[in-house]
């Protein structure tokens, strides 16, 4: 059946999982360092609803798992998934489908 959830809006959150991918120097940024660049640097999008569910680092390139809000998945899918950081345009990978998020619990 039907349920409704009530919470704050953070609580609450309706995400896309997106892949970020980057390589060289990049590559030896924190994650958080980057999601603060790509707000910076690309009008209309704001990081701060995303939330890093994973990352992993080799020596060539580093690949964090994001989950992103609806507004930011809209945005990005106009701009066919690119965003500058840096001097680099870099293409996340969408994950197909939605995720539903509730508070700070895993998702796997």
């Amino acid at each position: 059946g039907r349920h409704v959830v009530i919470g704050e809006y953070k609580a609450l959150i309706r995400s896309t999982k997106v892949f970020l991918k980057v390589s060289g120097l990049l590559a030896q940024k924190d994650p958080k360092d980057l999601l603060s660049r790509i707000s910076i640097q690309n009008e209309g999008i704001s990081t701060e609803d995303w939330k890093i569910v994973g990352d992993v680092q080799t020596e060539k390139s580093r690949t964090a798992v994001l989950l992103i809000d609806e507004l930011s998945a809209a945005t990005l899918s106009a701009r066919n998934w690119r965003v500058f950081i840096g001097l680099e345009e870099i293409q996340l990978g969408p994950r197909s489908g939605r995720v539903e998020h509730w508070g700070k619990g895993s998702l796997d």
